[in-house]
């Protein structure tokens, strides 16, 4: 597994090292206003919590490249005015790297938009060591995947039987799975699960999880929080 040295794991995503490539996936932008038609209303707040963890990241890593590795907003429907807004705002926060737009399964509709902002919209993206994909296609492929759509998380009891579910990245051989960066996706559990969402993960039991460091709020906040 030489190839994990070459990757930084970051919060929600990764970076690929040598490339100066950032990798994220499953914004899934639009799925308050989803949720709404459903009868369930919650703060339009998930897109600027969004960038606010996109931002964090490229601030710490100073990437050339973002590749959003599918899965960018979250509707099946057709794009609405709402959600073409909601894509151009996101282009518009990071006219500093270029960036790189995969298809998920949720990005109907998304390719016109992106084109007219002078994207293309890819299946792939490939580096020397690394093939980059959304993850709900089968594919063939020698060198190591890196994929999203999995939105691994893993559930784990205390010893007063409290549950705490965290995102995670998933690690095999040939693969890396990193977390869905979105607000409202919180994950799948996947020590619960006996299948994979991903026709690429062959072997969910062999995956190795990786959480990475948790940031807290100052102590005086904490405090409020016990009392």
């Amino acid at each position: 597994m030489n190839w994990i040295k070459q990757v930084k794991l970051l919060e929600y995503g990764a970076l690929i090292k040598k490339e100066n490539i950032l990798i994220i996936a499953d914004l899934h932008l639009g799925y308050e206003t989803y949720l709404q038609k459903k009868g369930i209303f919650i703060p339009k707040n998930q897109f600027s919590e969004t960038i606010k963890r996109i931002k964090k990241m490229v601030e710490q890593t100073k990437p050339k490249k973002i590749i959003f590795a599918g899965d960018i907003k979250h509707d099946f429907e057709n794009m609405s005015y709402e959600a073409r807004i909601t894509i151009k705002k996101l282009i518009n926060n990071f006219k500093k790297q270029e960036l790189i737009f995969l298809k998920g399964n949720h990005d109907t509709f998304l390719k016109h938009v992106l084109e007219k902002h002078g994207y293309k919209f890819k299946e792939t993206f490939e580096t020397q060591e690394f093939l980059i994909t959304h993850g709900h296609k089968k594919i063939k492929t020698k060198k190591t995947l890196i994929i999203g759509h999995e939105h691994p998380a893993i559930m784990l009891k205390d010893e007063l039987g409290t549950q705490h579910k965290f995102k995670c990245h998933l690690v095999g051989e040939k693969l890396l799975v990193i977390p869905a960066i979105s607000v409202l996706a919180t994950g799948t559990i996947v020590n619960e699960n006996k299948k994979a969402l991903s026709p690429l993960i062959t072997n969910l039991d062999e995956l190795k999880p990786i959480i990475q460091e948790l940031e807290f709020p100052k102590i005086k906040k904490l405090k409020k929080i016990v009392k």
